[in-house]
């Protein structure tokens, strides 16, 4: 999960998720998993998250 601008309350949770093979998650089924403040505004499906040249998830680049 990455925080990024938001026009209504100045940043909000953006989550990122890599399904398993042969999974495609629904976004409203895995934001009802979670509770309080850390229930991400969007969610998006990707197939890997990019890495740093230092093996980092590179956060600018998602």
């Amino acid at each position: 999960m990455v925080g990024r601008p938001d026009d209504e309350t100045g940043e909000a949770v953006h989550a990122f998720v890599v399904p398993a093979t042969g999974r495609r998650p629904d976004a409203a089924t895995l934001r009802g998993l979670l509770t309080g403040p850390a229930v991400p505004k969007t969610i998006t499906v990707i197939d890997r998250v990019p890495l740093t040249a230092a093996g980092k998830p590179d956060k600018s680049a998602l």
